[in-house]
């Protein structure tokens, strides 16, 4: 990826805020939580935190970042113990946060299947899948807060 002028960082985290809403991308102080893992163990800097509420709204932000040849770094709970979706130090990455994205979109108990979105919490999908007479048989010490996106 190319390396990001002034007014090209800024363009783009305009261009973000009127896909996602600007209340839906982060920059400043409010990083630090995304910049590093749960343990605090890797550490980088983010140009912005993007938030989007959907799949619409997840591919336009990455037709803004392409077009800014801006590499993106996807996050759900950010509990993994590799560090993969944890910024690198250049302060040249946008974190996709997928968090917002936590609907359930179908209970199927006929073909046994739950359809939730990417941020959907894997506690809540157990929980869900009790409700719905199912067994979510997946159980990781972060279950309350690793999100299906980075479960599958």
């Amino acid at each position: 990826m190319s390396q990001l002028t002034p007014e090209t960082a800024s363009g783009l985290i305009a261009s973000l805020a009127a896909i996602v809403g600007a209340s839906h991308v982060l920059t400043g102080d409010d990083l630090a939580s995304y910049e590093q893992d749960w343990r605090g163990r890797a550490k980088g800097k983010a140009l912005c935190v993007v938030r989007p509420g959907t799949t619409a709204e997840v591919a336009g932000v990455v037709r803004a970042c392409a077009a800014a040849r801006v590499s993106i770094v996807p996050q759900g709970g950010n509990t993994g113990l590799v560090a993969g979706s944890v910024p690198d130090a250049s302060g040249g990455q946008v974190v996709l946060s997928l968090r917002r994205m936590a609907a359930v979109r179908a209970v199927d108990p006929q073909n046994m299947t739950i359809t939730v979105e990417a941020g959907f919490v894997l506690q809540a999908l157990q929980e869900t899948a009790d409700e719905a007479g199912f067994l979510f048989p997946l159980s990781l010490g972060a279950e309350g807060s690793c999100t299906i996106g980075g479960n599958l």
